[in-house]
């Protein structure tokens, strides 16, 4: 089975195969810098997390070693759930949830042991703060991707293709040349049996933008 891949946006949003892949930069030196400020004085005094939520944090990035424990004093088993730069929502107590994005992986607070680390280091969209999620849970941070894996859904290939039928089958995906930062947000299969397309369907491709203009919820209408 050959892949192919959506690469680039063509005026409202159209999209075209190539043969390689061309990645998406999404560079976190385009993130506002902002004063770090303390949202929960309390719990910040600690260096320890709310129940549930987070506390903000003074910024140090850094990189996973064999070493590093969760603060429930677990190894980093498995690999983030989400890249750098990734939208998402973050749990901070009470129910109430907050969008923001992604800027490290591995983050520590500096009165904490070096080996102590937390997932991720969140910038927050509303009011630019920082705040960190301590376990890379659903009921902690989840995504806010609006398609979830094994989704149907269409993807517009271009004028001269039209749209094609497929599912979801990874979140933010990443090439094996890509930057950690450089990722789309869906690898979606076409489905087998278009004949709109040059190999009828069953190819791998990657949808560059979450955007209606690029890919939506399948309908019942023929090819």
């Amino acid at each position: 089975m050959r892949s192919l891949h959506i690469y680039r946006t063509l005026g409202a949003g159209a999209s075209t195969f190539i043969k390689r892949s061309t990645p998406i930069p999404l560079k976190l030196s385009q993130l506002v810098v902002i004063p770090q400020r303390r949202l929960q004085s309390d719990d910040a005094k600690t260096g320890r997390p709310p129940a549930g939520g987070f506390v903000a944090v003074e910024t140090t990035r850094t990189t996973a070693n064999a070493s590093m424990v969760d603060l429930a004093g677990k190894l980093f088993l498995e690999p983030m759930r989400f890249p750098l730069g990734a939208e998402i929502e973050c749990h901070l107590g009470d129910g109430k949830w907050v969008v923001g994005t992604i800027v490290a992986h591995y983050y520590r607070q500096q009165e904490w042991p070096e080996n102590q680390r937390v997932p991720y280091q969140v910038q927050v969209k509303e009011s630019g703060a920082t705040i960190y999620v301590p376990f890379d849970t659903d009921d902690c941070v989840r995504t806010t991707l609006r398609f979830p894996l094994n989704s149907a859904v269409e993807c517009f290939l271009g004028e001269q293709l039209g749209w094609a039928t497929g599912k979801v089958v990874k979140h933010y995906h990443c090439e094996p040349k890509w930057e950690p930062t450089e990722w789309a947000p869906y690898q979606i299969k076409l489905d087998e049996g278009q004949r709109q397309l040059p190999d009828g369907g069953g190819a791998l491709i990657f949808a560059p933008l979450d955007k209606d203009s690029c890919v939506r919820a399948a309908s019942n209408w023929p090819f």
